[in-house]
């Protein structure tokens, strides 16, 4: 009897080791490498998130040069962010939304030329 209660005990504490280690991938905090597709082919990307005084903040720095976040929420494994860039004399402000996923991230850009496009990002760090 005692030999099945300590057996019980070990199985449900092993079910929460992958929960607890899914919980702690989900953490968008560090370096991540964006890659989306362009007419000119693919474009990678450098995206850094940090944990602030107000919540979140980061980089992203691409061949166009390296812009501030802006507008960083992440909820639920939910990231949203902005970043406004100069192209061609003109302010563009780009709006990225993704879902993480262990050390994955896919999601959407809109603003700026191409429209709406995906992107994929993994986990550098």
């Amino acid at each position: 009897m005692r030999i099945v209660a300590v057996l019980t005990m070990v199985g449900a504490l092993l079910g929460t080791i992958p929960a607890s280690a899914a919980g702690q991938d989900s953490d968008p905090a560090g370096s991540w490498e964006m890659s989306m597709e362009t007419p000119r082919g693919t474009m990678t990307q450098t995206l850094t998130l940090e944990v602030t005084d107000g919540g979140w903040g980061g980089t992203l720095r691409s061949p166009r040069g390296e812009a501030e976040l802006t507008d960083v929420t992440f909820a639920a494994g939910q990231l949203q962010f902005s970043v406004v860039r100069s192209l061609r004399g003109n302010t563009v402000t780009q709006r990225f939304s993704a879902v993480i996923s262990g050390s994955g991230m896919t999601g959407t850009i809109s603003g700026g030329p191409g429209g709406e496009r995906p992107f994929t990002a993994v986990r550098s760090n």
